[in-house]
């Protein structure tokens, strides 16, 4: 499968990071268990969540799940990939503020549009 980084949402990724010690739990997790939840993906393959678990499968060699997910339309999509985000536990509150404030851009852009 052809999966890529969408460069928009790779970069709110690393706007928030799972620290080195997140990171080496959640390998270590996958090693051991193997991976409980799929990589969510869109259906040009891009990324939508699960981009740490994905790098840890290549990193230990164990071959990723994918699921694609289907959304009408941009916007939308970009709304999941938030509010996944936003569930994940490294975030602190003020994490969480930041990724809200475009949430509620979406919200008020989708009024506009129905």
């Amino acid at each position: 499968m052809n999966v890529k980084l969408n460069p928009e949402y790779e970069k709110i990724a690393k706007s928030f990071p799972m620290s080195r010690e997140e990171y080496e739990a959640l390998k270590e997790s996958i090693k051991r268990e193997g991976l409980y939840y799929p990589i969510i993906i869109n259906e040009e393959g891009e990324i939508l969540d699960g981009y740490h678990r994905y790098k840890a499968c290549l990193e230990l060699g164990i071959e990723p799940k994918f699921e694609v997910k289907k959304f009408p339309n941009k916007l939308l999509e970009k709304k999941f990939v938030l509010e996944s985000m936003l569930k994940r536990r490294h975030l602190n509150d003020f994490q969480k503020a930041e990724l809200a404030f475009p949430l509620l851009e979406i919200e008020r852009a989708g009024k506009t549009e129905a």
